[in-house]
């Protein structure tokens, strides 16, 4: 699985107060969750509970999510103060 798909699916976890089975179900349930985790039915396949269990409780990972979240964020901030 993708980082960038894995953070997406984090995201949407901590939106919606999904647990694991729940995340995975409404990841072939909801089109919209699909689509904004870039994932084709068909073509790759969902991630099942627990490597979203292991994504999500893996410490480097959260730090990876709030570097992106932190460069993504100044970012934002940088072009606001350009505009």
């Amino acid at each position: 699985m993708p980082l960038e798909q894995m953070i997406r699916i984090y995201f949407l976890q901590q939106w919606y107060s999904l647990s694991d089975p729940a995340m995975k179900d409404a990841l072939y349930d909801i089109e919209s969750m699909r689509w904004f985790t870039n994932i084709e039915l068909g073509e790759e396949p969902v991630p099942n509970e627990t490597t979203i269990l292991n994504f999500r409780c893996n410490e480097k990972t959260r730090l990876c999510i709030q570097a992106r979240f932190f460069l993504w964020l100044s970012l934002r901030c940088f072009l606001l103060f350009l505009a």
